[in-house]
């Protein structure tokens, strides 16, 4: 981890160790915690890698981004139905027009049938 922007836990608001492997980062935003507000054991910590400790996200920022991540599903699918809503209107707007010129046109052929008798 790198040094820590606030110098208290981002939960319990106590103040968070100088040394590096004392606590956790979160790499959102850069929030030190403590190993036991952070749900997470030291040794679990440890055992994670560099790589995967620099890429750890605590609850807070965790629940915000699936959040974010939730709304921009619903925003996509709800613009998608729009998309196939507009779609299905056009082609029965034009299915329709379709169906009353061709009616027109046998009326027409039928009356022209008819007087022509």
């Amino acid at each position: 981890p790198t040094s820590i922007m606030s110098e208290n836990c981002s939960v319990c608001n106590d103040i968070v160790p100088d040394e590096e492997d004392e606590y956790v980062l979160c790499s959102v935003n850069n929030c030190g915690l403590h190993f036991e507000c952070a749900g997470i054991a030291e040794q679990t910590w440890t055992r994670m890698g560099q790589k995967r400790r620099c890429e750890w996200k605590c609850r807070r920022c965790s629940k915000s981004l699936s959040g974010n991540i939730q709304d921009l599903i619903q925003k996509v699918h709800e613009e998608y139905l729009l998309n196939i809503e507009s779609t299905i209107k056009k082609q029965l707007i034009t299915h329709t027009k379709l169906v009353k010129d061709e009616i027109v046109e046998q009326i027409f052929t039928s009356i022209f049938f008819w007087q022509s008798r």
